[in-house]
């Protein structure tokens, strides 16, 4: 049977609430908000304007 946490995430049956405290910080370094995923994105647009430049589509 499920339980929900008292931050709303439901707990499988044999994890206890401290693994399921790191399970979700590990989730928080994924997607776009995170360090890494913001990271890529920057680097993505740097690489779109450094092709448009190429292109001499920009300055």
């Amino acid at each position: 049977m499920n339980s929900i946490s008292e931050n709303g995430a439901e707990l499988h049956d044999g994890a206890s609430p401290e693994e399921m405290r790191y399970g979700l910080k590990s989730l928080e370094w994924f997607g776009w908000g995170s360090p890494i995923g913001l990271g890529s994105f920057l680097v993505s647009i740097g690489l779109f304007l450094m092709l448009l430049h190429y292109a001499r589509l920009i300055g």
